[in-house]
């Protein structure tokens, strides 16, 4: 079991060290050796866990998801409203810490390799599925409850991942432009712009609950 518990340790390492070194130098310009090194071990450690680059790397895209649901999840913990849940959501996305906005420099990465690589478009695509699906599953559980207006979850929620992505991309790039606030503020004009019922827009603007039985 020791065995077991060392070798989850070492390569989970390695991912963190391909992540930081991808992060700093990019996809096509990230080696082995880079990430050997970043890890404080040899690129013979490296290829024991991974098969090559490709592989390393890869599973670093994972693990990047994995990190990113964990902060998703952490955000959602005890919000039960669906609107709030949408809005922690886009907190998730927001690249306002060191950690988070490294985490989106490699994601926007592998969005530029996956466009050439079948293997890594394919775990790009269905790492993206579930995401999606997941954002639409809380918009069905608005609608549900009269909160939101009848819409195609599915399809909202793709066209609210695509906006988080790319207002995540231009807090990074344009921070004079755009920062982490005007990040949140877009997300929430568009839920409400997309997603209000007549019910929950009459309470928005007199300030008071309104009840969705007429």
């Amino acid at each position: 079991m020791a065995r077991i518990s060392v070798e989850a340790q070492r390569r989970e390492q390695i991912l963190g060290a391909a992540i930081d070194v991808v992060a700093r130098k990019g996809y096509e310009a990230t080696t082995l050796r880079d990430v050997a090194d970043a890890a404080g071990t040899s690129t013979g450690t490296v290829n024991y866990y991974f098969a090559n680059k490709d592989d390393v790397l890869a599973s670093a895209l994972v693990e990047v998801a994995e990190r990113f649901r964990r902060r998703v999840d952490e955000a959602l913990d005890g919000v039960d409203d669906p609107r709030e849940r949408l809005l922690a959501v886009a907190d998730a996305c927001n690249p306002d810490t060191p950690d988070a906005v490294a985490n989106q420099v490699v994601w926007t990465e592998f969005w530029v390799r996956a466009a050439r690589n079948e293997q890594l478009r394919d775990l790009h695509a269905g790492l993206y599925d579930d995401w999606r699906r997941r954002i639409a599953s809380i918009v069905r559980a608005g609608v549900a409850r009269g909160a939101f207006r009848q819409v195609d979850a599915y399809e909202w929620a793709c066209q609210f991942a695509a906006l988080l992505d790319g207002l995540a991309l231009h807090v990074i790039l344009h921070p004079g432009a755009l920062g982490a606030a005007g990040m949140a503020a877009s997300c929430r004009a568009f839920v409400a712009g997309t997603l209000d019922s007549d019910v929950a827009q009459l309470a928005s603007e007199t300030g008071s609950p309104v009840s969705a039985e007429r």
